[in-house]
């Protein structure tokens, strides 16, 4: 474990879960609402099963939390 992270603070993100999260926070805050998978991949350019990847290694982290059944 690396000593210069706090404990139980989530590991650090690698370059395209960090583009994400801000993709989703930027919508966040334009819209009042979190977005959909595919307007994750739309922002970004990638494919919604690449965007969908992404999102759930960032919940698998700690960064996010998914609604049950959205």
């Amino acid at each position: 474990m690396n000593p210069d992270v706090a404990q139980g603070a989530p590991p650090p993100l690698k370059d395209s879960e960090r583009g994400v999260l801000e993709a989703i926070v930027a919508f966040q805050k334009a819209n009042g609402f979190s977005p959909s998978i595919r307007e994750v991949a739309a922002a970004l350019g990638i494919s919604g099963t690449l965007a969908a990847f992404r999102i759930a290694g960032l919940c698998t982290k700690g960064w996010l939390r998914r609604a049950r059944g959205k």
